[in-house]
């Protein structure tokens, strides 16, 4: 899909058209805003690039499982250390 510049920007500026998980397709910890962020800009990415709603929720759920996966190897590291 060829999008012009000026519509990329919109879509990038207005935050795209990336679809996240409603509550009920939603992980059950879904509270770490800094990987919410995350995950939803790897959707709205995706929605750029032309993938479907159902592939841009799949692309949230991974993005934020590993995200927070991330985050808790990096706590118990941190931890370890001390």
């Amino acid at each position: 899909m060829r999008m012009s510049c000026a519509t990329m920007i919109s879509l990038l500026t207005l935050g795209g058209c990336a679809i996240e998980p409603t509550t009920g397709e939603r992980l059950t910890d879904a509270s770490d805003p800094a990987c919410s962020a995350a995950a939803a800009a790897r959707a709205r990415d995706a929605a750029v690039n032309g993938y479907d709603e159902e592939a841009q929720r799949s692309i949230w759920q991974e993005s934020y499982k590993s995200c927070v996966a991330w985050n808790r190897k990096s706590i118990l590291v941190e931890s370890a250390g001390h």
